[in-house]
């Protein structure tokens, strides 16, 4: 409401005004509401409306426009009698009367001034297409004194320039040749958009600011979609028609199909499967592994999943792997310090045993049960500038360059026709993971507890981001400037438990975290996934794959197939399909749907000469669906050294059964660990002692028991030995070709997991899958 007949300079008989209708509301009006509103606003609003919406000017069959009927109707003004005025003033070019009204609005000194240098500029402009010493005088006697701040003044002595070259022009002689007069910029001044630029000025209750309605509509669907967990932001596209919200129904948006339901499960590696990643149309999925080796899955609508091609040469684990964006060509990323360059279509198809010779040179020779064995692949190129594990690869979007990064802290720049790099960059030492951003400028690159930035182009270091704990693994968003970081939770660490940050890069500032996964020696990845990248899902320790939304933070879902931990994820958005990685050996497919128990589908690329326990589908294993991890928290099922040892693909042996005690998946150190924590953080020997013993008197009653079920699935595997038997004596017996079933001496990922030891986990330092 309010009173819009204010001020006594503008009387109510102003020429060309509208008769008939009230100076002020009548007696009362300002209480009158509407849904809670004042239903003069409302009214005012509305007439408002019906003018942007070009009806107001329709001509009713009874005289007169359809919006001075509706304001009768109302019984309201659309604008007060001074504003009315001054609009009659401004659209008819008298300054005089429209500077002299500006007293009926009592505005603040500094809006007033800026009324009125806004209307002496016009004035100015105009004055000039008539007389430029005439507009000269005018700026320098009225426009001058308006310009009170920087802005405004720049504005005068641009104008005063204009005006000065436009009056040495007026004054050449007569019929001097000569360049055309100025036209100084601006001065064909639109009077209706000057009106539109005062009503910014305005009180409200004198004039309702511009498109109000549209504004408040706005504000209204923009509060429903961001209290819509499910809404889709449009805002990615930039393309607001196409994607006009309805007016006439809430925000209630379905939730999308979230990648519950295991489509497959994969297995193609003897040891853990460290990375997955997938081509852009979703043909294909590569995955690398401990084992020295890269598995390529091609998936068809005809053959299903088939392993397509399986790259080796590495002679350390395979810690990397990526699809170039044109999916030609491919890298893998070795512990020994090496990159391969692979051509796709050069790839030979992975042969099957029978096709293969036996000794004797037959084709076909070979063991016809033993499954697929690997076909000969030779890279394109190799690079082997990095001293050290190789912990990062990735492309930049022309297919042409990529980059890496290792623990030897050098981070170079390729291309795919040389063996010379671009350039390098050093950190100052282990360089954790890397990550390129969306438009490919910017390289990212963990050190501790930072992400340095290099940019690309200029060939220089950005200001990094930093963190306050150290973190594992990084993953660069394709549609914004954001990034997940994974930080771990640390045995010298304050933070409650391990969590994803999400960064945006340009502010640099955390948009976002989130929690509940359980991370803490090892490196765990997450990624961006589902439509317009409104999840974030993450591996985790526990063996499960967590999925949170975005925005919100809310944990929307844990999937539950693995039966280790779960180390990467990918999204294939064009089929939208999430895959995960795990120590388990395998990958997993998982697509919307219903959830299920077990996977719609089992498939296996076996070696001949595989022990069965080897084999994670096998009728061998001890596990009748339990879930082991290394969970650094939390009641998970822990499965016996023994068990475990069968699991890890390698006969289980007495040791085994003696070191039960080693790790029992709480989360507690043992043995040389806790020696080493005792050297970083004081901890007082007593004090582990007694935890120790602890966990023997827990696990004592198990001994036996494990036993015999380690001796059980030995002898169900038809294994000779006993379990006191050293395990070269077994690989002797069981006639295992040299390093099949497993590799070498390497161990498992940790003691709890695969049941080695503590000594053996230890030798696993520097392979790019712990933490450093």
């Amino acid at each position: 409401g309010g009173d819009l007949g204010t001020g006594s300079s503008a009387s109510s008989s102003v020429p060309g005004s509208r008769s008939g209708l009230p100076s002020q509301p009548a007696d009362g009006a300002a209480a009158e509401l509407f849904d809670g509103f004042h239903r003069s606003e409302v009214a005012r609003l509305v007439l408002q409306a019906v003018r942007d919406l070009g009806m107001g000017e329709v001509q009713l069959e009874s005289g007169g426009s359809l919006l001075e009927a509706l304001e009768r109707a109302a019984n309201v003004r659309r604008e007060s009698i001074p504003a009315e005025a001054l609009r009659i003033a401004v659209l008819g070019g008298d300054w005089a009367q429209a500077l002299s009204l500006l007293g009926s609005f009592r505005l603040e000194v500094h809006a007033e001034s800026a009324v009125r240098f806004v209307l002496l500029e016009a004035k100015t402009k105009e004055l000039a297409q008539q007389s430029p010493a005439h507009a000269m005088a005018c700026l320098q006697t009225e426009l001058a004194e308006q310009a009170v701040d920087a802005a405004t003044r720049d504005r005068v002595d641009c104008l005063r320039q204009q005006l000065a070259e436009a009056q040495r022009q007026d004054d050449r002689p007569a019929g001097a040749s000569g360049p055309e007069p100025l036209v100084v910029p601006g001065s064909r001044v639109s009077r209706r958009a000057l009106w539109e630029e005062l009503e910014r000025h305005l009180p409200p209750e004198h004039v309702v600011p511009s498109r109000r309605l549209s504004v408040l509509l706005w504000q209204a669907v923009r509060y429903q979609q961001l209290h819509c967990l499910h809404h889709e932001d449009a805002s990615l596209d930039g393309d607001r028609l196409r994607q006009a919200p309805p007016l006439l129904q809430d925000c209630d948006c379905r939730p999308p199909p979230l990648p519950v339901r295991c489509l497959a499960r994969l297995s193609a590696h003897v040891d853990e499967v460290w990375l997955v990643a997938a081509s852009s149309d979703g043909r294909y999925i590569l995955s690398s592994s401990r084992d020295r080796s890269a598995a390529i899955w091609e998936c068809t609508e005809q053959d299903g999943f088939h392993v397509a091609h399986v790259l080796t040469g590495h002679s350390e684990p395979c810690i990397k792997v990526a699809f170039s964006p044109n999916d030609e060509l491919l890298l893998t990323a070795s512990g020994d310090g090496s990159i391969r360059l692979w051509e796709l279509a050069a790839l030979p198809p992975a042969r099957h045993a029978a096709e293969a010779p036996d000794a004797s040179g037959v084709p076909g020779g070979g063991e016809p049960s033993a499954g697929a064995t690997v076909g000969e692949a030779v890279p394109s190129r190799a690079f082997c500038k990095h001293m050290g594990a190789v912990t990062g690869v990735c492309w930049l979007g022309d297919s042409a360059r990529f980059v890496s990064a290792g623990f030897d802290g050098r981070i170079y720049l390729w291309r795919t026709d040389s063996d010379e790099e671009i350039c390098r960059w050093d950190a100052p030492g282990h360089v954790q993971d890397l990550a390129v951003t969306r438009d490919g400028s910017r390289v990212l690159a963990v050190h501790d507890r930072c992400i340095k930035v290099f940019d690309v182009l200029a060939q220089r270091d950005l200001p990094p981001l930093l963190e306050g704990d150290a973190v594992t693994s990084i993953c660069a968003s394709a549609l914004r400037d954001e990034l997940l970081i994974n930080v771990a939770q640390q045995v010298s660490s304050s933070q409650q438990g391990p969590a994803i940050h999400l960064w945006d890069i340009s502010a640099r500032r955390v948009l976002n975290r989130y929690v509940g996964h359980y991370q803490g020696r090892f490196v765990v990845r997450s990624c961006f996934a589902g439509p317009r990248e409104k999840f974030v899902v993450s591996g985790s320790e526990d063996a499960q794959v967590y999925i949170w939304h975005r925005h919100y933070g809310a944990l929307l879902h844990i999937l539950v197939g693995h039966r280790a931990s779960v180390n990467s994820v990918c999204w294939v958005q064009a089929r939208s399909w999430l895959l995960s990685a795990s120590d388990d050996r395998t990958v997993c497919v998982w697509c919307p749907g219903a959830p299920n128990e077990a996977p719609d589908a089992e498939v296996e690329y076996a070696q001949p000469g595989r022990p069965p326990w080897a084999n994670p589908a096998s009728s061998a294993f001890p596990c009748d669906g339990a879930v082991h991890a290394r969970g650094r928290r939390g009641p998970f099922p822990r499965l016996p050294p023994a068990a475990a040892a069968m699991a890890a693909g390698r006969p289980p042996e007495g040791g085994d059964v003696e070191r039960m005690d080693s790790d029992d998946g709480d989360g507690e150190l043992e043995g040389e660990d806790v020696e080493e924590a005792e050297e970083e953080e004081g901890y007082e020997e007593a004090d582990w002692e007694a935890a120790e013993e602890e966990e023997d008197v827990e696990w004592e009653a198990d001994d036996e028991a494990a036993a015999a079920v380690a001796s059980a699935a030995v002898a169900s595997a038809g294994l000779p030995g006993q379990l006191g038997d050293t395990q070269a004596d077994e690989e002797a017996q069981s006639g295992w070709p040299e390093g099949g079933g497993q590799q070498d001496e390497e161990a498992p990922h940790e003691a709890a997991d695969q049941g080695a030891g503590l000594e053996e986990a230890e030798s696993r330092e520097g392979d790019g899958h712990e933490i450093q």
